[in-house]
């Protein structure tokens, strides 16, 4: 019963660590953050951060790992990463497009926080942690597919950026967007004219 009890106490002293580090690498980068500083609001012993994952670079690398995790996880649940694109045609290729992008505004809207998207765009801006995420592999292979090009065209990568950019802006730059829009929080009709802009841009793309 002690060390069930010792276990759950760890692993609530590590998703705090975890959460907290996000927040404070979100707001201030990597370099704008002390081991001390993360370890004062989560309100633990500096040496946890060594206990549990080693120092500073490799508390970075654990989030980056867990929201790899998080995001593959959710994929999986309507993707096989090893589904053989060239039995579908373009059509089915384009809906199934829609439908991923659907997914992921489902994810970026209703199931992770501003701190993690903001935590994820400062990481798109340095190389600093290793980075494998399967499910933008997969994207990059399903507009490859689609265009009939090699996964490393640069049209393809450049397509794929910008197909992201079309689900994440909103939420990403939310303070510009809400404010715009006279709101406190995007609302179902705003997702939903997401989505709809989506669907133009797929047409537009392809077409």
């Amino acid at each position: 019963m002690k060390k069930i009890k010792e276990s759950v106490q760890n692993e609530n002293s590590k998703s705090k660590i975890l959460e907290v580090a996000t927040k404070l690498f979100a707001e201030n980068g990597f370099d704008g953050v002390s081991t001390r500083t993360i370890c004062k609001q989560a309100n633990i012993n500096i040496s946890m951060i060594s206990y549990y994952f080693g120092g500073k670079q490799e508390l970075y690398q654990a989030i980056i790992d867990n929201l790899t995790k998080n995001l593959t996880e959710y994929v999986k649940t309507f993707v096989d990463f090893d589904m053989d694109l060239k039995k579908l045609s373009k059509k089915e290729k384009l809906d199934f497009l829609y439908n991923y992008g659907n997914k992921m505004i489902d994810f970026l809207y209703t199931k992770i926080s501003n701190d993690v998207l903001l935590f994820m765009f400062r990481e798109q801006q340095n190389s600093r942690a290793q980075i494998n995420v399967p499910a933008l592999n997969f994207m990059n292979k399903l507009f490859a597919s689609i265009m009939n090009k090699k996964e490393t065209d640069r049209q393809v990568i450049l397509s794929v950026i910008f197909f992201i950019s079309q689900i994440n802006s909103p939420k990403l730059f939310s303070a510009f967007s809400l404010k715009m829009a006279n709101k406190k929080a995007f609302t179902d009709e705003d997702i939903k004219i997401i989505r709809n802009n989506l669907k133009k841009y797929i047409s537009v793309m392809f077409e």
